[in-house]
């Protein structure tokens, strides 16, 4: 008797990235793989299937080469904020010497996702359907690639998400100017901190 092929998940919205991650996927004869380019398509799958787990971007569209939902961008953007400046009152309540610098990176962040170039955090209402649903994931991402923009994002997936991590790869302490996602040792990185995840829970 064979065991049943874990299934999973990934989103990716670059497709250069995309095709590395699929050359690596498809010489993983134990793994059957699925793949998402935007939130919208994410989510859809996410909804219509059981996966074993999930390896997600951060920054993505909402629907590529749609017009953007600035409902949801409100959403989105109004969670990380809220939790920002509560805290940051909360400091100040304390008498706590509290750093308006996240507040700050949170206004720049907001005038990011909401221009016509930005892509929005939307990995992070992807992992939060994945914690819904039971989900093991990875957010699959370079800190350093979105600089101050994934300081607020980065605070709240921490103090928010019970399961929250970020995978940025080993290789990412080389050169600062890499795409690490064109090397096939970032997904196997990825795929190997997933899998920790996925037999946590068996």
């Amino acid at each position: 008797m064979t065991n049943k092929k874990l299934e999973i998940l990934v989103v990716e919205d670059t497709i250069e990235n995309m095709e590395v991650a699929q050359n690596y996927f498809n010489q993983k004869k134990d793994i059957a793989v699925d793949y998402a380019t935007d939130y919208n398509q994410a989510i859809k799958k996410i909804k219509n299937k059981k996966y074993n787990g999930l390896i997600t971007d951060l920054f993505m569209p909402e629907k590529k080469g749609a017009e953007r939902d600035f409902f949801l961008l409100k959403d989105l953007f109004g969670k990380i904020y809220n939790k920002i400046y509560q805290d940051f009152e909360e400091e100040i309540a304390k008498g706590e010497g509290a750093s308006d610098y996240k507040l700050n990176c949170c206004y720049e962040l907001k005038d990011y996702i909401f221009s016509k170039k930005g892509n929005a955090p939307f990995g992070l209402l992807i992992a939060e359907k994945a914690e819904e649903i039971g989900i093991p994931y990875v957010i699959a991402t370079s800190l350093f690639h979105h600089n101050h923009l994934a300081e607020p994002v980065n605070y709240y997936g921490h103090n928010c998400l019970k399961n929250f991590s970020v995978h940025e790869g080993c290789i990412v302490t080389g050169d600062k100017g890499e795409n690490v996602k064109l090397k096939q040792e970032y997904w196997e990185e990825a795929y190997a901190k997933l899998n920790e995840k996925i037999n946590a829970r068996r």
